[in-house]
């Protein structure tokens, strides 16, 4: 009867040992967690840009809209004082389309920034506190508004927006 001889190289190979499968198992356990994390970490990247970007667009809105409102403020020449009425969270702005009694309407109330141009009410949420004041120059003429306020995402903002007409001086000298 003839033997079979195993080859020396063939002995050695049984297959893996437990201790071996389970280094191999904590290792790609370690590699799948830390896949996980980055994963998880650039998902939460994803989701604070999109809230950035979300708060942003807001602002850029609020702007375009602050602004196109304040332009169609237009005191009349003879008007020095622009006098912004001012009631709790309210305040009414005259000289709307430069007439006297149509006025812009700013409400800041329970998080909520509106502005009121009597054509369309603009509703922006997400504040907590906003403030209109008149900017004037050296000679005490209103020149603009400036609309302050703060965001939970954003922080402090203030939007200055020139009107639309502004009086008439003369010039020394003339």
């Amino acid at each position: 009867m003839q033997r079979t001889r195993h080859s020396p190289s063939r002995e050695r190979e049984q297959g893996f040992t437990l201790i071996e499968v389970l280094v191999g198992m904590v290792i790609l356990s370690l590699l799948g967690v830390g896949v996980w994390a980055g994963v998880t970490a650039a998902l939460r990247a994803v989701a604070r840009s999109h809230d950035a970007a979300l708060s942003n667009a807001r602002l850029l809105q609020l702007d375009d809209r602050f602004r196109g409102a304040t332009a169609r403020i237009r005191p009349p020449w003879w008007a020095a004082a622009l006098d912004v009425k001012e009631s709790e969270d309210t305040w009414r702005v005259p000289f709307l389309d430069g007439v006297q009694d149509k006025v812009l309407i700013v409400t800041f109330r329970d998080g909520v920034l509106s502005i009121d141009d009597n054509d369309y009410v603009s509703l922006f949420p997400g504040f907590t506190s906003a403030s209109l004041t008149v900017t004037r120059d050296k000679n005490e003429t209103a020149y603009a508004l400036t609309l302050e306020v703060d965001g939970k995402d954003f922080g402090h903002v203030s939007f200055i927006a020139q009107l639309g007409g502004f009086p008439v001086r003369q010039q020394a000298g003339q």
